[in-house]
């Protein structure tokens, strides 16, 4: 794979997803926040480069240590409005009306295979027992994704 790069650097897209269970109704729901951002490396993109951190981890807890740190974007993050500008104008590819429903597809995709068993711990866990009471409860979790996107054919 050779992902797509942003002015030769390497970026990876941050969506967030919200589940709630609700115990009066057992229902569990799904939420996916339509803002994101991407998060990009402070430095170009060289594959024989495997080792350089810089390069290839795009999270803050890496970039922030660069020197390079917000020289191309503010804290090294992209909007997607921004992006999609980007995207059309470089690859004639919406990334709002194309790429993040596919994205949307996938989280839903993790939240109807997981939902579940994140929220209803009907057995015990690692050797914990747990009472009636535990399965019934209202909860919520807000979780990150992150996507990388392949190059695209001009």
């Amino acid at each position: 794979m050779r992902p797509l790069l942003i002015s030769k650097r390497k970026f990876d897209i941050r969506v967030f997803a919200l589940i709630v269970a609700h115990a009066d109704t057992g229902l569990i729901r799904g939420y996916f926040y339509e803002e994101g951002y991407l998060r990009t490396s402070s430095k170009d993109f060289n594959i024989d480069k495997w080792d350089n951190r810089l390069i290839h981890l795009t999270n803050d807890a890496v970039q922030k240590n660069s020197a390079d740190y917000g020289k191309y974007e503010s804290a090294n993050k992209i909007s997607y409005q921004d992006f999609d500008k980007h995207l059309l104008k470089e690859k004639n590819v919406s990334f709002l009306q194309t790429i993040v429903p596919k994205i949307k597809d996938m989280v839903t995709d993790v939240l109807e295979a997981s939902g579940r068993a994140l929220y209803r711990p009907e057995t015990s866990h690692e050797g914990v027992s747990r009472s009636e009471d535990a399965v019934n409860y209202n909860a919520f979790e807000l979780m990150g994704f992150d996507f990388m996107l392949e190059q695209i054919s001009s």
